[in-house]
């Protein structure tokens, strides 16, 4: 560091010094609490924390379940405030159940669940094989069902189908509409949380299931109606609350509505979760015909939906644990094998695993959206929502994946997805003999028996987006026999979504499962660092045709325990610009133009800079709060040699017009808590990750600035939203002379003026269809908002 810029910085602290406010004292906030100076979700402190109704005490009710929908509804009209339960068991057995009438608990906008914080044992990780959170106080149970099989046997017991908390619908209000919402601090005996994506959606599930239909459903509802409902699940009328509606009622190439998401799960531990698939067909015979009766279709967990979903943008999935089940079973079931799916072929009764961690684990803004007319816009779609933290969750699997996750400036951190490596007539759940050998038949669906060409997707992570960081994430126990799978870290295009501007670092695999890889797969690479890793197959990528690659490095992976570099992969393609194993030859300089901004609109602060150098094989950007010593590292960034700006993105028949710079030299931090003060500094590394603390000869150069993330005093609604027409502007004070700002995604200016008063309309009727923002500027500071033009 120059003596220049280090007399600058201490000019800086002495103007500053002593006005750190530490904002997480006395928060009610228990994610404040809970993460402190690393950072919470800024958006989370404008839910309504002290607005409480003590659930222990609460009277209107018969039944737990009762009680929790008339609170809700109580808090909804207030405006939100949380459902506080405190240290306790709470019984939801009394919960509706059915394709149309079923229900769990359902939140509205503004409402959450918050139970008993504990005082130990307050991590979900204690170490890589082993969950915590094992003595929460306060306990919700879910009811089980009898499980009989296809001969008319009790087998066991599984969850029922709705035992879920969720998000309300009705005929005035989308599940795009319930934002700040979540749970925190209850251990979920048999439920599963789904705050799902919402569509365009069929009248019913019926009404889309023909072959011939182009809007036909991804996946086919039973007809037949299974014990205990009235109507059959293809009679169902989808609105979004049931993890179904997008496989068997969302309407291809229909709308996919944004939201403000703002939904957090936290500090939650959920024992025997599984999604029970009743509602779809399993059994396929050639030519498509399908098999519906309850003999022929399995009743097994949903392959498709994970144990915990959660879409949208500003989401903050963190310390949760998913641990392995002792309630899994084995029962006799009718079906086709797989190569004998022909006309006349016989049926055949074999046993089958009831496997409640043969499904996914963490599933964010991925698996159920590939239907919208706009899944692969890298604009407005649903792969490149804003603001994704996943951290510090223990996810156990045996077969499928454990994390699935897309968005923008993401973080995917300290989690662990560990595993049982999946073998058909494997025992790892300790069962009885069941009789047969092997011990059971290992099926993707129950419907289709596995073979050694079958993606059983029992991989750790698989991820697609735009601008992320995955660090320090440790994972065993991938692949399957017979299977294809066992990636530790894979990246792959999503329904036409790639993987672009991401680092991965510091993460490490066990020694159970396939060797596995850490790579994009056979998708165009705009920057790329994969730094540090210890995992036992290749690193680099994967580009099976004329894939582009630029700015891209991998640098110190090595096989865990051992000095023994990772294979490399990638450098045979014919269409690379900038892919390198190597370190740089001389030290890297630093980079220039450090520019902060302190967005009160986005809650985060946006770090810009400028690469002036080409020896670097990343960036790392640290952050300082004020009064404080240390630098913490909030993200690594791909370098930039070559600065391609595309006119346009075409990827699998999906087009995103342009210009669009797929590795800009930016970061967003979402973790920066509004009323602290921070500096700030990009570094330029080499192969050593050197920092100020090392000091090595050249040092790279800092740029440290300070910024304080603030809010605006006022609030911004507009409605309808989507709109067809006219689209109100609603502020809850005076706007006088207050401007406005009408832009596309792009950030080009549509129209512009000034409003009056508290309410204005605007007439958007000529706006093609798509998602817009409307920017208000007040004395009382800025503010933006989505709305969709119909």
């Amino acid at each position: 560091m120059s003596r220049h810029i280090l007399f600058s910085v201490i000019l800086f602290f002495i103007g500053i010094v002593g006005i750190s406010a530490q904002p997480w004292v006395d928060s009610p906030n228990p994610m404040a609490q809970f993460y402190k100076e690393k950072g919470w979700p800024a958006w989370s402190d404008a839910i309504k924390w002290t607005n409480r109704i003590n659930m222990a005490t609460y009277a209107n009710g018969t039944n737990d379940f009762l009680k929790f929908e008339n609170a809700r509804d109580e808090l909804a009209i207030q405006g939100g405030g949380v459902l506080y339960y405190p240290a306790g068991t709470y019984d939801f057995a009394d919960h509706p159940t059915g394709p149309n009438t079923g229900r769990g608990l359902m939140l509205k906008k503004g409402v959450v669940i918050l139970g008993e914080a504990p005082t130990t044992n307050k991590l979900a990780i204690i170490d890589s094989v082993t969950p915590g959170l094992s003595s929460l106080g306060t306990q919700f149970l879910f009811p089980f069902r009898t499980h009989v099989d296809s001969l008319g046997n009790i087998m066991g017991e599984r969850p029922d189908v709705w035992n879920m908390v969720g998000l309300h619908a009705s005929a005035t209000e989308r599940i795009s509409q319930q934002i700040n919402v979540g749970i925190a601090w209850v251990n979920l005996v048999g439920a599963y949380v789904y705050f799902g994506p919402d569509m365009q959606w069929s009248d019913s599930y019926r009404s889309i299931s023909t072959l011939n239909d182009p809007n036909r459903a991804y996946r086919f509802a039973r007809k037949s109606i299974f014990p205990g409902n009235s109507i059959a699940w293809s009679d169902r009328v989808p609105d979004g609350t049931f993890p179904g509606d997008p496989m068997c009622g969302a309407i291809k190439n229909g709308t996919y509505y944004n939201s403000e998401g703002k939904r957090f799960v936290f500090g939650c531990r959920m024992d025997h979760s599984v999604v029970t698939d009743e509602f779809m067909e399993n059994m396929q015979n050639s030519g498509e015909t399908r098999i519906d009766s309850l003999a022929a279709n399995a009743i097994q967990s949903f392959r498709f939906v994970a144990r915990l979903s959660c879409d949208g943008p500003n989401i903050f999935i963190a310390n949760n644990a998913i641990p392995k089940s002792d309630k899994n079973f084995y029962f006799r079931q009718r079906f086709r094998r797989h190569s004998q799916v022909v006309a006349g072929s016989p049926w055949q009764t074999k046993v089958i695993l009831f496997d409640y961690a043969k499904q996914a684990g963490i599933d964010v803004n991925k698996s159920l959206i590939t239907r919208p007319a706009n899944h692969c816009s890298y604009i407005d779609g649903p792969f490149v929502e804003r603001n994704v933290v996943v951290k510090d969750n223990y996810v156990y699997n045996h077969g499928h994946k454990g994390y699935e996750i897309a968005g923008k400036w993401m973080i995917v951190q300290g989690n662990v997805n560990d595993r049982d490596y999946l073998t058909e007539g494997d025992n790892v759940y300790n069962l009885p003999p069941s009789g047969q050998n092997p011990v059971y038949e290992l099926t993707l669906d129950c419907g289709s028996e596995a073979g050694v060409n079958s993606d059983n997707m029992a991989r750790a992570f698989d991820m697609a987006g735009w601008c992320g960081w995955i660090d320090h994430n440790f994972w065993q126990g991938t692949g399957s026999t017979p299977g294809n799978d066992g990636e530790g870290i894979l990246f792959q295009p999503q329904g036409g979504v790639g993987f672009f501007s991401f680092a991965e670092t510091f993460n490490r695999q066990g020694p159970k499962g396939k060797d596995g890889y850490l790579a994009p797969w056979d998708v165009p690479v705009y920057g790329l660092f994969h730094g540090f890793n210890r995992q036992r197959g290749n690193v680099g990528v994967f580009a099976i045709f004329n894939t582009r690659i630029e700015d891209a490095a991998a640098i110190e992976n090595y096989k865990p325990g051992t000095n023994t570099p990772n294979g490399q992969s990638g450098l045979g393609t014919t269409n690379i610009g900038d892919l390198t194993f190597t370190c740089p030859s001389a030290s890297p300089g630093a980079p220039t133009n450090l520019i902060l901004q302190a967005d009160t609109i986005e809650y985060c602060i946006k770090i810009k800079w400028t690469d002036a150098s080409e020896n670097e094989s990343a960036f790392r950007i640290d952050r300082k709060a004020i009064n404080t010593d240390d630098w913490v590292t909030i993200c690594y960034r791909p370098l930039n040699k070559t600065n391609t700006i595309l006119p346009s993105l075409t990827m699998e028949g999906c087009f995103t017009p342009g210009p669009i710079d797929l590795n800009p030299q930016e970061w967003y931090d979402y973790l920066a808590v509004p009323g602290e003060y921070y500096e700030y500094r990009v570094v330029a590394i080499d192969c050593g990750n050197n920092d100020l603390g090392t000091t090595p000869v050249p040092p790279p150069v800092v740029f440290p600035v300070s910024v304080k993330p603030t809010q605006p005093s006022f609030a911004l609604g507009v409605y309808p939203n989507p709109t067809s027409g006219i689209l109100t502007v609603s502020v809850n004070q005076a706007a006088t002379n207050a401007e406005f700002l009408l832009t596309d995604m792009t950030g080009r200016t549509l129209l512009d003026g000034k409003i009056q008063g508290n309410d204005s309309r605007l007439d958007v009727k000529n706006l093609p269809q798509g998602v817009y923002l409307i920017t208000l500027k007040t004395y009382g500071g800025v503010a933006t908002r989505r709305f969709v033009k119909e």
